[in-house]
């Protein structure tokens, strides 16, 4: 799993949440080297924040996740109520949308329901 952010307590929650519940987690701090690991990587999952500081924003990457071979599902972290879920995993190949604050438990089960989808739309 990649997770992207660039607020450090909340990349060491995702960290520290996700390798709890069993998964292997790289974490970054910058849209250019989520996009690098993305480049030599295989990941299940990405985890962004959907806006982060620099060039790329969150929804880029989740872009960029959308086109690997296979896709790779995206959940977006967020803090803005100004999208709904349906505008932002229609324009933007998101899986699903975390708002934030969420607990950590909430985190693992979004997690787990979108690799658990993308597999059964690989397997169908």
């Amino acid at each position: 799993m990649l997770a992207l952010d660039d607020n450090p307590a909340i990349l060491r929650l995702l960290r520290r949440a996700l390798s709890a519940a069993g998964f292997a987690v790289t974490v970054v701090s910058t849209g250019e080297a989520a996009h690098q690991a993305l480049q030599v990587g295989k990941f299940d999952l990405v985890v962004t924040d959907l806006h982060i500081d620099g060039p790329e924003s969150g929804l880029a990457l989740a872009r960029a996740a959308s086109q690997c071979t296979p896709a790779v599902p995206v959940v977006v972290i967020t803090g803005s109520h100004s999208m709904s879920t349906g505008e932002l995993t229609d324009w933007s190949h998101v899986s699903e949308v975390l708002l934030k604050p969420f607990a950590p438990s909430k985190l693992v089960s979004v997690c787990q329901f979108a690799i658990e989808a993308q597999r059964s739309r690989s397997d169908g």
